[in-house]
């Protein structure tokens, strides 16, 4: 559990807040153009940032113990005088979000910000999801509640979606790829030919 070091906040919290809406799963996420990295300094594990369509996670290695582990600290956390600062559920409540079926463990793992010591990426997404099965949290002093907000907005934004969309047509495949190159030529070719043709005419 070496990557579970609590540390220190770097974020303020966010207060009064009651409302916010859970963002996508990371499939859906890379889908409309999130990319995802892993963070590169040792930070604490809830250290999760979102910045310019970019989510940086710390890395999280994940034996069978893990579970286990994690409700102890959530115990831990809803029984101690520290309850309204839960930075160990919040971060759960964040993971099960992303974290829906294998393909978004599977996702994660493929940018190093999950090591599935398990072995199972099945295994490890059910892991996630009933850790937060009757977990209470209190909403309003929700750690990630402005960064759900910066998240949805990027997802909800028009041109991101065009932008998104025109890569996953145009760009999906190699051959995609070469039959715009393709194409592109071809329309400078004509473009070319067309402002050629008059300046011959009048200069042979």
């Amino acid at each position: 559990m070496k990557d579970l070091d609590p540390g220190t906040p770097k974020r303020p919290y966010n207060r009064r807040r009651k409302s916010w809406e859970p963002i996508w799963t990371a499939m859906a996420l890379k889908q409309v153009g999130v990319k995802f990295q892993r963070a590169k300094h040792r930070t604490a594990f809830y250290d999760i940032t979102f910045s310019n369509g970019v989510m940086r996670i710390p890395r999280l290695e994940i034996y069978d113990s893990t579970e286990s582990f994690f409700r102890n600290l959530v115990a831990y956390e809803q029984h101690s005088k520290q309850y309204i600062l839960q930075q160990v559920g919040d971060y759960l409540q964040v993971m099960n979000c992303l974290i829906n079926t294998s393909k978004d463990v599977e996702l994660l793992r493929h940018y190093r910000i999950i090591d599935n010591r398990i072995g199972n990426d099945e295994k490890a997404s059910a892991m996630f999801n009933q850790l937060c099965s009757g977990v209470g949290f209190v909403r309003e002093m929700f750690l990630y509640t402005q960064m759900f907000d910066e998240v949805n907005k990027f997802c909800n934004n028009p041109w991101n979606k065009r932008m998104t969309k025109l890569k996953n047509e145009y760009f999906g495949s190699t051959w995609a790829l070469i039959s715009f190159m393709a194409a592109a030529l071809l329309l400078l070719l004509t473009a070319l030919q067309t402002v050629y043709s008059p300046l011959s005419y009048y200069h042979p």
